[in-house]
């Protein structure tokens, strides 16, 4: 098995989010009605493509099949215009974006690789600190990597739908820790 976790380009778009849609569906069953998830997938979007321009977004693939995904930014997420309240809209502060895993490959060190490479991005670019929005099926997966944070951040969607997700943080530390 060769596995390859590197920075994704424009011809990664149609397989990002084709996974993206199938973490979603396959994963967020659980947590979310259908009409929820397609409604998100459809109205707000699993990803910003400035990212793949920034070099902040990277792709892990196994047996060169995209498996996962996920990257940082300071810039103002795109969903942030779904949240009434002004949540999720902290400008210029790092904040790690569309992490997603493959339903077939979770459990299998491809989110904690991917974590790992952005945390250290992050901490290379400067900051000590991340935050993320998590959806509910990773919010387990987050608290694992030190990720703490309750604070609800709800999305409006057309026809009256929200999407609920938190609001975590964590202190990275220095370049040095997160060499290993």
């Amino acid at each position: 098995m060769t596995v390859a976790l590197r920075a994704a380009t424009a011809a990664d778009l149609d397989a990002i989010h084709a996974l993206h849609a199938r973490a979603l569906r396959g994963l967020g069953k659980a947590f979310y009605d259908a009409a929820v998830i397609e409604a998100f997938i459809a109205e707000v979007g699993t990803f910003d493509p400035v990212l793949i321009e920034d070099g902040t977004y990277f792709v892990v693939e196994r047996d060169g099949a995209l498996v996962g995904s996920g990257g940082w930014s300071a810039r103002m997420p795109a969903y942030a215009a779904h949240a009434p309240n002004g949540q999720a809209t902290a400008r210029g502060r790092p904040k790690i974006r569309s992490v997603f895993v493959d339903p077939d490959a979770t459990r299998s060190g491809v989110g904690r690789a991917l974590m790992q490479r952005i945390e250290r991005a992050i901490v290379d670019a400067g900051h000590g600190t991340s935050a993320l929005t998590a959806t509910l099926m990773g919010v387990p997966f987050y608290r694992a990597l030190g990720y703490r944070g309750d604070e609800p951040v709800v999305l409006a969607m057309p026809g009256g739908r929200r999407f609920l997700a938190l609001a975590m943080e964590k202190r990275l530390g220095s370049p040095s820790r997160l060499a290993a």
